[in-house]
């Protein structure tokens, strides 16, 4: 029970950043402009919050060393239900895993060093 209640600010980041802006992004900005959005997620929005839920991960390492696992699956999966297989949504899941797993990393010597 004590596992769900400090999850609850990483999988609201990565509900929103990785299902819910895609989501709207395909639903309500019109075609000319879906690329640019998609551009934006792909190379801001969407490493930038791995790198979040890495320094979120790295805090409690023990008991949340999954979540950089879980939103690069939840981003793969995302990607391919609204886009079709591609090889490069693997590619872009392999460096937001990257991205979560060094700042998990950074942020677990962080609390290391403070205490």
């Amino acid at each position: 029970m004590r596992i769900f209640s400090r999850c609850g600010i990483p999988l609201t980041l990565m509900l929103t950043s990785f299902i819910l802006l895609p989501l709207a992004a395909v639903h309500f900005i019109p075609p000319d402009a879906g690329m640019m959005a998609m551009l934006l997620l792909f190379y801001c929005i969407n490493p930038i919050s791995s790198i979040l839920i890495g320094i979120l991960a790295g805090k409690q390492t023990p008991t949340l060393w999954f979540l950089p696992f879980l939103s690069a699956g939840v981003f793969c999966c995302t990607a391919c239900l609204l886009f079709g297989w591609d090889s490069a949504f693997v590619l872009y899941a392999d460096i937001y895993l990257l991205l979560g797993m060094l700042a998990a990393l950074i942020s677990r010597v962080a609390v290391r060093r403070r205490s």
